[in-house]
């Protein structure tokens, strides 16, 4: 070969790409083929190898999932069999719930990590039990949300019961639905087409149940026109939207009461919209998800880009302030968002990336704010550039109340080791974006624990589906996905044809 062919070749190879084909919600073929090196690369992000991840987060996690019996293993969810409607008892949040074994709130995070290795290896045998637990679970009558008598919208809940809240639901249907798009997205042929029919169409039956209860919960709030045609994000007036609430951090904004609508769990709505939304090329689901989303970003962020859930340290009073419950909650907003963003903008419509718009929060100054803002902030938070303290004494100001992911404490428990709060690693995902510098820094840190899902030994708390992979778990592995990726693809970008997903995958025992 001639040697300016040679250079030539070497300057392609260097440029990052600039048209992605798009294999599923979370996949292009640019970002597959990089994944697949990982699966042996020395190369490290936050201190450990990729393939040491792919070994101990990822292949081991999906061991566990195929060596069991199926249906019925991780994922599995009889649903509501009792006689009526299913609401929520104030006294016994947790019975009627999707939990697991392994990681309680993070039922179906195995399943989900088999569906993945399927998607890097090629091998059916990491995809047949997804399928099978995908087609058993359609299959629960307690699990069918077009049957209103169950999960019921039009009906008011009996004393010491509430309505549904999508916490406990939707991070477990977003791990099913992942799962079945890894599968689709790798070239499984294992389902008829009457099948995915009928997945898709119980995943659309639930993001509108699950959109319905979005609705009914605004209804009780300030902000009546989210849904709108054209949206109308006027506040109602007067007391109790313009009442003071709680206090975001130290010396920071006391947030109205009108403003407390735009909280995490108020997020996974318009994920499950955009996911489904997507997945099945259902334009009313899409602008559903837009909708929420613009809102969020409109009247829910305060002028330096930080919300509802920082307030959330307060919930440790009054014995002591727990930075650690901030930082999970707020996670909870940062990965929902991110990923409701994310999908849509692989797509090929990045405007809720890019929006950026004179704040009209309650009791702020209409500064500039977008989600940018917002994910540079926490960043900035967890590499200690900007100091927010969770208390309102000055005396408090101390490392164990500073806002940021290695600075919980148990003072119940003197054996406590802080082996650190990971929930910001949602923003790897947005940082394909915004190739922002503090969050590239904040992403890279070193884990203080050891290289596992599992706490105590990795993380603080893995109760959602292991430590690496946003507070509700919907991820495989986010460093594994996108750590060290900003820069590198261009998942926005699409080709002019979506090509269809490679035939020469390798098994790797």
């Amino acid at each position: 070969m001639r040697w300016w062919l040679s250079l030539l070749l070497l300057l392609l190879l260097a440029l990052p790409a600039h048209a992605a084909t798009r294999l599923g919600l979370l996949v292009t073929q640019e970002e597959l083929n990089i994944w697949r090196t990982r699966m042996t690369s020395s190369a490290t992000i936050n201190g450990v190898t990729f393939q040491s991840i792919y070994q101990n987060r990822l292949l081991a996690d999906a061991n566990l999932f195929r060596a069991q019996s199926h249906p019925g293993g991780d994922g599995f969810w009889v649903g509501y069999t009792g006689a009526g409607c299913l609401w929520l008892d104030l006294n016994s949040s947790e019975a009627n719930e999707p939990h697991g074994s392994r990681f309680f709130r993070g039922n179906g995070a195995d399943l989900n990590r088999s569906a993945f290795v399927f998607l890097l290896t090629g091998d059916v045998s990491y995809a047949t039990p997804v399928k099978t637990e995908l087609l058993n679970q359609i299959a629960q009558a307690g699990t069918d949300w077009a049957n209103t008598s169950k999960f019921c919208l039009s009906q008011s809940p009996p004393v010491g019961k509430t309505y549904l809240t999508p916490f406990e639901f939707v991070p477990w249907l977003m791990r099913l639905l992942l799962a079945y798009d890894f599968l689709n997205a790798g070239g499984y042929t294992g389902f008829t087409p009457t099948q995915k029919t009928q997945i898709e169409t119980w995943f659309t039956n639930a993001a509108t149940f699950f959109h319905g209860m979005e609705v009914l919960g605004y209804s009780f709030g300030c902000y009546q026109g989210i849904f709108s045609t054209p949206q109308d994000l006027t506040p109602i007036g007067g007391s109790p939207c313009s009442d003071n609430n709680l206090t975001l951090y130290f010396n920071g904004p006391t947030i109205k009461f009108g403003t407390t609508w735009f909280f995490n769990q108020g997020t996974l709505a318009p994920l499950l919209d955009a996911a489904v939304g997507v997945l099945t090329n259902n334009a009313t689901l899409k602008t559903y998800a837009s909708k929420a989303v613009t809102a969020f970003l409109t009247v829910g962020l305060t002028d330096n880009g930080a919300h509802d859930d920082f307030s959330r340290w307060q919930d440790c009073l009054p014995q002591y302030e727990c930075p650690g419950a901030m930082w999970a909650h707020a996670g909870g907003t940062y990965s929902a968002l991110t990923q409701a963003m994310d999908i849509l903008a692989r797509t090929g419509d990045t405007s809720l990336y890019s929006r950026v718009v004179a704040n009209q929060t309650l009791g702020q100054s209409g500064a500039s704010v977008g989600w940018q803002k917002a994910v540079t902030l926490w960043a900035q938070m967890a590499n200690k550039t900007t100091l927010l303290y969770g208390t309102t004494d000055v005396t408090h100001q101390t490392t164990a109340r500073l806002l940021s992911w290695d600075t919980d404490i148990d003072p119940n428990n003197p054996g406590f080791v802080n082996t650190g709060n990971y929930y910001d690693f949602s923003s790897m995902a947005a940082n394909l974006f915004y190739q922002d510098a503090a969050v590239t820094t904040a992403m890279g840190r070193a884990l203080k624990g050891t290289n596992t899902n599992l706490a105590p030994a990795s993380c603080n708390d893995q109760q959602f589906g292991g430590c690496f992979s946003g507070v509700w778990g919907f991820w495989p592995d986010l460093p594994f996905l996108y750590g060290n990726m900003q820069g590198v693809v261009n998942p926005y970008t699409l080709s002019a044809g979506v090509l269809a997903p490679p035939t020469n995958l390798r098994v790797v025992p």
